[in-house]
Parts: structure tokens; C-alpha cells; sequence
């Protein structure tokens, strides 16, 4: 699943907190952003991701999935990763490449 996510998203310029270095800026005379997309994997022992929704289709959905990850014990937290796009104020994301590399997403 990392895998898969990590492979929609444009090139990696932080990791851990440290700059990576990449050569593949974008044109400064591009317009900023339009978009960012945020995905969480989380790996956790015991019972509270079982009633996540398998799709969340609106902010208060969202709010509550993130309430119920806030709500896994310390104890039962195996693995979170945070990955966003883009990652770096020189890479844009326009409506168009959201909609090319995400079809699936639904816009809150």
C-alpha cells in the first residue's frame, strides 16, 4: 500500500525531516499550487481501525477517522507514515494532475 501511494506522488524532497537534494524543479514561472494531497498509512494491532470507513467522502468523516487514529493506544502503534504532495513550494499540483494521478480522491 506505501508502495502504491508513494509511487503516485512526484519526486521526494523530504524524508525523516531532511532535504533531499533533486534536480527536477519546476518552472519558477508556473503558478503555485492548487492542490495538496495527504495520505496516512497506519499499522496497528488490536480492534480501533476496524471501523474506519473504507472510503470518507466528507470533512465530518474525515474529522472522525482522525479522532479514531488519535484514539490508538501508544502500545498498538506498529507504523504511521505521512506522505504529501507536493512537498516543496518549487513543485506545483494543478486540478488536472490530482484528477490524472487520483481519480479515486474525492474533493473535501
Amino acid at each position: 500500500m506505501v508502495v502504491s501511494a508513494r509511487a503516485k506522488l512526484g519526486p521526494e524532497v523530504l524524508h525523516n525531516g531532511r532535504a533531499l537534494t533533486t534536480a527536477a524543479l519546476t518552472n519558477p514561472d508556473e503558478a503555485p499550487s492548487e492542490y495538496i494531497v495527504i495520505a496516512l498509512m497506519v499499522a496497528a494491532t488490536g480492534t480501533a481501525l476496524q471501523t474506519l470507513p473504507a472510503k470518507i467522502r466528507d470533512a465530518e468523516q474525515l474529522r472522525q477517522a482522525l479522532t479514531q487514529l488519535g484514539s490508538v493506544p501508544t502500545a498498538n502503534l506498529l507504523a504511521m507514515e505521512v506522505l504529501w504532495e507536493p512537498q516543496s513550494p518549487e513543485y506545483t499540483l494543478s486540478a488536472d494532475e490530482v484528477v490524472a494521478a487520483y481519480p479515486e480522491l474525492v474533493r473535501l
